[in-house]
């Protein structure tokens, strides 16, 4: 008897017939009524004073950085090790950048490297919850204040991670969430701004202007049904080799125009937070099997959260050296072993355009993008693929 192909997805966001059928009624329904039980879904996760619903966490941030430049006009201090699409969000909102470097142990902000950029004139502080391990905010409590300066949360692998029992996305005076393939909880696509404060409400409302109507979302509702039925050890072999996808591949994307979150989107998500509320246990208890397991070998260091910060490890970041590193590139694919981001952020062709500290050096970040790898937490992983990735580990 053959056993059945094993090529898992590196991340996975959980859905089910449910929530996608709720996806063809709120398009039935022109959503009116799901816009409203999503509000409150993310009221009762969040506790914010305003919020935005959008077609995406990119639209989400470029927003973010319009809604804030009245009141904190200057750079964006933003960390050199993180998405693409944090450049693209700029380009989009016309916003100038300083970056920072990032811990490779952590994957805290540097504070040294931070504080020269504050003192380079940034105004904002971006920091993102990479992998789900969260940033704490608190140390960097004493440089805002020193600088004048407003932090803005990038949350979009940070949902179900918490500081001090506080939610990743409810950390500062707004935060940005992420609905796409392969996050925490996903509509298909989509994406968030919460607000905080007394000026929540009116730095939000600065910008409805720039945002278009959405689209109905077939696109959305489609994207949902194929990560439900492909996103799956025994069919994710298909869609990995269609080259014109790019899974697996950090990409930059030039911007476009924000609009509303679609009717489809909205229904997925409507009913798709109790199942990804419940996924980051099990996601957790993943990490813990196999951090013993990779934590038995010299070449592999598991990357764990800071003090007083809980992961919701959507993936677990690994720095791998010598034979794990070089197994890693070759054949770890998989196995939903994934390497991080491919190069730094000021290297980018559209960042230098937009950079004021070009020139500086960023260590830890690229020390993360030489030596980052994930491997998958999701529930797909199943106890085959722990099988699989223990004797991984046993034969390097």
């Amino acid at each position: 008897m053959r056993f059945a192909p094993y090529d898992c997805p590196p991340g996975y966001a959980p859905l089910s017939l449910g929530s996608l059928a709720a996806g063809l009624i709120a398009l039935a329904a022109h959503g009116r009524p799901t816009w409203r039980n999503l509000e409150r879904e993310l009221s009762r996760l969040y506790s914010p004073d305003a919020m935005l619903l959008l077609d995406s966490g990119t639209s989400a941030l470029a927003l973010a950085l319009l809604a804030t430049r009245p009141s904190y006009p200057g750079p964006t201090a933003v960390p050199a090790y993180c998405c693409f699409d944090i450049v693209t969000a700029a380009v989009g909102s016309e916003e100038s950048l300083l970056f920072y470097d990032v811990d490779p142990l952590t994957l805290q902000p540097d504070l040294r490297s931070l504080e020269r950029a504050l003192r380079s004139g940034a105004r904002k502080v971006l920091v993102t919850h990479l992998y789900g391990h969260p940033v704490d905010p608190r140390p960097l409590k004493p440089l805002l204040e020193e600088h004048d300066c407003l932090l803005i949360e990038d949350a979009a692998q940070g949902f179900g991670a918490t500081v001090a029992g506080r939610p990743a996305g409810a950390l500062g005076p707004l935060a940005v969430l992420s609905f796409s393939r392969a996050k925490g909880v996903t509509g298909g696509s989509g994406g968030a701004l919460l607000g905080y404060g007394d000026k929540a409400s009116a730095r939000l409302e600065s910008v409805t202007e720039a945002v278009r109507s959405g689209k109905h979302g077939w696109r959305a509702w489609v994207t949902g049904v194929s990560s439900w039925t492909l996103a799956r050890p025994s069919t994710y072999g298909l869609p990995r080799r269609i080259p014109a996808l790019h899974l697996g591949e950090t990409l930059y994307r030039e911007p476009t125009p924000p609009s509303t979150l679609s009717l489809a989107a909205a229904g997925i998500l409507s009913r798709s937070f109790s199942l990804a509320l419940a996924a980051v246990n099990g996601r957790r208890e993943t990490a813990e099997l196999l951090t013993r397991v990779l934590s038995a070998h010299n070449d592999v260091k598991v990357l764990t959260p800071a003090a007083g910060c809980r992961s919701s490890y959507l993936r677990l970041p690994t720095l791998l050296q010598g034979a794990a590193l070089d197994r890693a590139r070759k054949n770890g694919g998989k196995l939903g072993i994934a390497s991080g981001y491919p190069s730094v952020l000021p290297s980018l062709s559209q960042a230098r355009e937009l950079t004021v500290n070009p020139t500086d050096g960023f260590p830890g970040a690229s020390e993360l993008v030489a030596r980052l790898f994930t491997f998958a937490t999701h529930e797909r992983v199943g106890r085959r693929g722990l099988r699989l990735t223990e004797r991984w580990v046993q034969t390097l």
